[in-house]
């Protein structure tokens, strides 16, 4: 599966954006073709979607702590 890394930015604004957060990995898992990583540590963040199939949300890594953006 084609992996790709996933962009980093700051905390988002309160109400701007949808923001996922959990204690495993991956949180989000399909049966698509891309895996998305963190952008800082290269933890496997969601599994198996198709790009463009979840938008706007951005999910904290349970590994570092950095949120990503899944635009």
């Amino acid at each position: 599966m084609p992996e790709i890394k996933l962009p980093t930015i700051p905390h988002p604004d309160e109400g701007t954006r949808a923001v996922l957060q959990s204690n495993k990995v991956p949180m989000i898992r399909g049966a698509g073709e891309y895996n998305y990583l963190c952008g800082n540590c290269g933890a496997l963040l969601v599994e198996g979607i198709e790009q463009g199939q979840i938008q706007n949300i951005v999910i904290i890594c349970p590994r570092c702590g950095r949120y990503n953006d899944l635009a």
